[in-house]
């Protein structure tokens, strides 16, 4: 088990620990006191879920690159994060889906996300071609209901001179 600073990794799996100050103990307890960490970089909103304290966007995004650093240039790995959140996107809302035929085949979707945004991403090439990006998203799915701290993992490849999202 590795903890980096409120991120823990055991062997793949990353657990996110927040809302709790590491010196104040578990809020449970007599005499612990809770704490909410304070996002001062993230324009976007809180998220919503209180059992793990109030926390932006540029918290989530940083505990992510900690836990899964880029092995990419800044020039590069921007441009990609922002087609993989294209190809998000156009995924769950439906807007945009022609723009990958050959990524999101078939007609528009039928149920859609409404309010989806990225809340954090990473880039990692895997390959000499291929770069693989870790995105956590947000949105109010089709029944309504509020979720976040979704994961979606999209494949990039530069093909024909240009990067395209393909099926692995």
């Amino acid at each position: 088990m590795l903890r980096l600073g409120g991120v823990v990794a055991i062997g793949s799996i990353v657990v996110l620990i927040l809302g709790l100050s590491p010196s104040t103990g578990d809020p449970s307890r007599p005499g612990s006191s809770r704490v909410t960490p304070v996002s001062r970089l993230s324009s976007s909103p809180p998220t919503r879920d209180s059992s793990l304290g109030r926390l932006g966007d540029g918290d989530l995004n940083r505990a992510l690159r900690t836990s899964e650093p880029t092995n990419l240039d800044r020039t590069l790995e921007q441009p990609l994060l922002a087609l993989a959140t294209e190809v998000l996107l156009a995924d769950l809302t439906g807007v945009g889906r022609e723009r990958f035929p050959d990524y999101l085949p078939g007609g528009p979707t039928i149920q859609t996300y409404r309010e989806a945004r990225v809340q954090a991403a990473v880039a990692r090439r895997i390959g000499d071609t291929t770069v693989e990006t870790h995105l956590l998203w947000a949105g109010i799915s089709p029944d309504g209901q509020y979720l976040e701290r979704q994961t979606a993992v999209i494949r990039l490849r530069y093909l024909r001179q240009s990067w395209r999202p393909v099926r692995s």
